[in-house]
């Protein structure tokens, strides 16, 4: 029977993984499947190294029992020095801080930590169970949680001490307490309710020395409180004085005047000390703060869990201000005021957006800011691009499906990308325009994948950016005995727009394990003095002897650019930090793990015809780079490659063929006076593969060998099938 020759060649590796396609419709170029590969931007598809402790580790003095929650955050420019970051750990209910540009980060624990205890809120929350959230500003780093007072840290260099204080949020009080219908009449002083004598006295009867004077005119006039229609000042005289005639003179209509002249504490709203009127419950909001950010100069805050507060996001003023006002939420100016009663552009205030409900996170985006709710994303923007107390739009984001865990959105150079209830999101602009639109990411490349991952483990995953490689890291966990056990691994390569994950091994007993993991950017920073110079001459003190100099605070490169991971000890249950260096690809120095690539399916051209003679023509990296060892035990290869090529016929979860797919055309001769040297002419590893047997369609399979390396550029397919049925 007359036969045809197909080829197939794979020039790069680059789609990752892909499980939103059929076998008839799997595109060229990314994996069925894979596990423990990296993945390269020239389309190299490699093993991952194995996770190991950090060079020079140290164990911390803290020792968390199993189970405990651990979550890390990054506080940029302590103390507003630039390149100076500390990781801050919450571990139960207590922080501890780590310099980031130290080396071995393990070592670099702070004497200091904060007991979060001291912040207790009375709400039933438990603190060691509820992750915080933090945001940075002018140095200074606040934190959040719905089981304690939100706060603010210092850090002070000099004495590597901290402080913190606590946040006390205010309002202005904009809630009417009487009867708003009845408002628009007198009400006799007999029967005036509580109620109708507070929202009097916040909508402006009340003299600046805190006596009624104004309003006893009033009462002496006509032994009643007034109609609350316009302002007691619209009742001046050509003196500049109140007079009773004149201020009834003027129509007012049927509207109500405005209020606000109290500010009450947000969460305890004792409006009976505030106006002096007794008889006034104090309303009391036992929900605390999820969310916290910063954004335009300011702090924001969110995620009241209660039905009158729930959706509203509260603003501070802008920070060139005193730090004592960062929780006052209102406009300076009392709106009750005759003479200054302006917002302005520098205020604080509150933004309600009825229909977020559940609102997890606020995050800094550009211009904007973006509110995650569990139903969806909205965007606060200002209207020239410039948030202003008084002039603002707030939107949704079209086709963002809504967070539904905080530590799992991550910050990609100021792009959110999140794990929602249906996917894996990011947000984009338009391009004509420029709207926020949500992308789901996850639909067309591993939506089965992610669906795979439980929706316990989904809801405890945490993530981190990799700014020097571009990538997103989802770390999650597949332990049903051990909570916030971490050791599995989504990676989002953000350029490619590619997915592949990891897993890593356990001990045989007492495993070490991952419990977070944090981006080190190697940044610290250091001192430099000047002299002070007009034209050439340098500039003299006050006393004439001594040279002006000023001291600037710079970032340089002090330390590692890399992910690190967070690991529990599992013999001594103490903290440490861990890499993905280990060169014998072996975690944590003895456990093997499987790092495989399969190929997408090929029908060469047809779904009918038999396919056979199939020859794979493989293409690698050479990875040796020299021997070890001596004449009496034998020379190994330094950095060994090893490769077994599995074929697959016709969908069957079977294997019909393995064989070594990465060997050397002829002996490598050891040159035992350097060793340093591997004496192989090319860079690259060529080979030709057989693979017996025939079907339909083949699928390949590239999988590793305990202890060995392999990075595979790509391959080619050639093979024969027949011209006929």
């Amino acid at each position: 029977m007359p036969q045809q020759v197909s080829t197939k060649t794979v020039n790069t590796f680059v789609k990752g993984l892909i499980t939103e396609a059929s076998p008839l419709t799997f595109p060229d170029n990314a994996s069925v499947d894979e596990l423990n590969c990296s993945l390269s931007r020239t389309g190299v598809r490699g093993r991952r190294k194995g996770i190991e402790f950090e060079d020079s580790f140290e164990l911390s003095s803290f020792t968390p029992a199993k189970g405990t929650l651990i979550h890390n955050l990054t506080w940029e420019n302590v103390s507003g020095s630039a390149g100076v970051e500390f990781q801050v750990s919450q571990v139960g209910s207590t922080l501890y801080f780590y310099d980031k540009s130290m080396t071995p980060i393990s070592a670099s624990v702070k004497a200091f930590s904060v007991n979060l205890n001291s912040f207790t809120a009375a709400n039933g929350f438990t603190i060691s169970e509820t992750r915080i959230s933090g945001g940075s500003i002018n140095g200074i780093f606040y934190v959040v949680s719905p089981a304690i007072e939100s706060f603010y840290i210092e850090y002070f260099p000099d004495t590597d001490t901290v402080t913190t204080t606590v946040i006390v949020p205010k309002v202005r009080d904009f809630a009417w307490q009487g009867d708003t219908d009845s408002y628009t009449e007198r009400a006799a002083n007999a029967i005036v309710s509580a109620g109708r004598k507070y929202d009097t006295y916040n909508a402006g009867w009340i003299d600046d020395t805190g006596v009624q004077g104004v309003l006893d005119k009033y009462q002496t006039t006509y032994s009643s409180w007034p109609p609350l229609t316009h302002s007691w000042f619209s009742g001046k005289n050509a003196s500049n004085n109140f007079q009773v005639d004149t201020w009834e003179q003027v129509f007012a209509g049927n509207s109500v005047q405005g209020n606000g002249h109290f500010i009450l504490d947000l969460f305890s709203m004792d409006r009976s000390t505030a106006s002096g009127v007794a008889g006034l419950a104090i309303e009391t909001e036992t929900s605390r703060f999820s969310a916290v950010s910063p954004f335009a100069g300011r702090i924001w805050f969110a995620g009241l869990a209660s039905k009158k507060n729930g959706s509203s996001i509260y603003f501070s003023p802008v920070l060139t201000k005193d730090i004592a006002e960062i929780g006052h939420f209102y406009q300076e100016a009392d709106p009750t005021s005759e003479d200054n009663s302006e917002l302005v552009d520098s205020d604080g205030g509150v933004i309600n957006i009825p229909s977020a409900s559940n609102i997890k996170a606020l995050f800094e985006w550009g211009t904007s800011l973006l509110v995650f709710a569990e139903n969806g994303v909205w965007e606060i923007k200002g209207i020239d691009e410039v948030f202003k107390a008084g002039s603002f739009s707030v939107g949704r984001v079209r086709d963002a499906g809504g967070l539904t865990n905080l530590a799992a959105l991550v910050d990609a150079d100021g792009a959110p990308f999140w794990w929602g209830a249906t996917g894996i999101f990011t947000v984009t602009r338009e391009d004509i325009s420029q709207a926020a639109s949500g992308v789901d990411i996850s639909k067309p490349s591993v939506q089965t994948f992610w669906e795979d991952i439980g929706g316990e483990q989904r809801n405890d995953a945490v993530g981190a950016f990799d700014k020097l490689n571009k990538r997103v890291f989802w770390l999650y966990g597949d332990d049903a005995v051990t909570k916030y056990k971490y050791n599995r691994v989504l990676i989002l390569d953000i350029p490619l727009q590619a997915f592949y994950p990891w897993d890593f091994s356990d001990e045989s007993a007492n495993t070490n394990y991952i419990v977070g993991m944090s981006y080190f950017s190697g940044l610290g920073a250091q001192e430099t003095t000047s002299d002070v110079f007009a034209n050439t001459d340098d500039v003299l003190s006050s006393s004439g002897v001594n040279d002006v100099v000023v001291t600037q605070s710079l970032a340089v490169l002090s330390g590692e650019v890399e992910i690190k991971f967070m690991v529990r000890d599992g013999d001594t249950g103490s903290l440490t930090f861990a890499t993905i260096t280990n060169s014998d690809f072996l975690d944590w120095g003895t456990e093997d793990y499987s790092s495989f690539a399969e190929a997408p399916y090929d029908f060469s051209g047809d779904l009918t015809t038999y396919k056979h003679g199939i020859y794979v023509t493989c293409y690698f990296n050479r990875t040796e780079t020299g021997f070890t060892g001596n004449e009496t035990s034998g020379y190994d290869p330094i950095g060994e490659s090893g490769c077994l090529l599995k074929a697959y016929w016709d969908l069957k979860s079977a294997a019909s063929s393995s064989q070594q797919a990465y060997r050397f055309r002829r002996p490598v001769i050891v040159d035992i006076a350097d060793l340093a040297s591997f004496n192989y002419p090319n860079i690259s590893v060529v080979t030709r593969n057989r693979i017996r047997g025939r079907g339909r369609t083949l699928k390949l399979r590239f999988e590793s060998q305990q202890g060995k390396d392999f990075q595979l550029q790509g391959y080619e397919v050639i093979g024969a099938k027949n011209s006929g049925l």
